[in-house]
């Protein structure tokens, strides 16, 4: 089998998301054909788009041919058949592991990963579909010690979506509660804090050290997150679970004192104060040597 062929699908496949579930289409009786034999097969066609789905023809054993249709995960057939051939790559590893999370597996799928690859060759999208899946199962310590193994990895770029929706996921199982228990297994992952205030100041603080600013869709998907978490309590009585296409808008009245912030505010510019809060945000500011470089680089832009 071509090597390059199989990279070239691969990296098709695991890159622009081709249709992956096709029918097993054999002129061959059962026992002679196999997928290596029907990819074979449709490789030889000019547009792999364009081959046609028949019925699988398996033999009872008398001759008689029974007519049974059967869908084929390509991609993850051929997949699996790379890294029985030669050493797994991020394609093929990526595709795979898409393949074991839409089974609901996603711990072998994370299993998968650590045996398989070293963890300076894996990128956040190879790591997006077990995180995705264990925060869609509000498994919190799973997808906390992913976030800190993603976060250690070499080729990894955390995006704001990562913590917007591992922050999401915390506050709306309780974690952010005053005197809630601390997520098992923080404790051996570098964190002073497991659950509380303290914790979501230090993932706000590493969010914040990561972006500038996040999306109108994260921000009401942080809102909503705290809104599940926290209705029951006073607090937070006047928190409505915002819709899809409602708009966060701006509230700039003073909270009282025990009351759970989570508002859009507008910071004024000259003193940074909060009014929802009356807490003085902190500013980026620029060393001498950081604003030498931004004026280079915006006097390169504009030549």
């Amino acid at each position: 089998m071509d090597k390059n062929a199989l990279h070239n699908y691969l990296y098709v496949s695991s890159t622009f998301s081709m249709p992956s579930k096709r029918r097993l289409s054999s002129s061959r009786r059962a026992g002679n054909g196999s997928l290596l034999d029907f990819l074979d097969d449709i490789s030889e066609s000019d547009d792999i788009s364009k081959s046609k789905a028949d019925p699988v023809h398996l033999d009872s054993g008398n001759g008689i041919q029974n007519s049974t249709e059967m869908e084929v995960d390509v991609a993850g057939e051929v997949a699996l058949c790379h890294d029985f051939l030669f050493d797994p790559t991020e394609q093929s590893t990526s595709i795979r592991v898409r393949m074991l999370v839409l089974q609901g597996k996603a711990g072998e799928a994370e299993r998968l990963l650590d045996s398989s690859m070293e963890g300076d060759e894996l990128r956040l999208r190879t790591y997006a579909p077990v995180f995705q899946a264990y925060l869609d199962q509000g498994d919190v310590p799973s997808a906390f010690k992913l976030f800190v193994k993603m976060k250690n990895g070499k080729n990894v770029v955390l995006q704001p979506e990562t913590y917007v929706q591992l922050i999401a996921c915390i506050a709306e199982n309780g974690y952010f509660l005053n005197g809630a228990d601390a997520i098992e297994g923080i404790e051996d992952l570098d964190y002073l804090e497991g659950s509380g205030p303290a914790l979501f100041n230090i993932l706000a603080s590493e969010l914040a050290e990561n972006t500038v600013e996040i999306t109108s869709a994260l921000a009401k998907r942080l809102y909503n997150g705290f809104q599940r978490g926290f209705q029951r309590q006073a607090t937070v009585s006047s928190l409505k679970m915002m819709h899809l296409f409602e708009s966060l808008k701006v509230n700039s009245e003073r909270a009282l004192p025990d009351e759970l912030i989570v508002s859009r505010v507008r910071i004024d510019e000259s003193t940074g104060i909060c009014p929802r809060s009356g807490t003085r945000l902190r500013l980026i500011q620029l060393d001498s040597n950081q604003k030498h470089q931004f004026k280079r680089g915006i006097l390169h832009l504009c030549s």
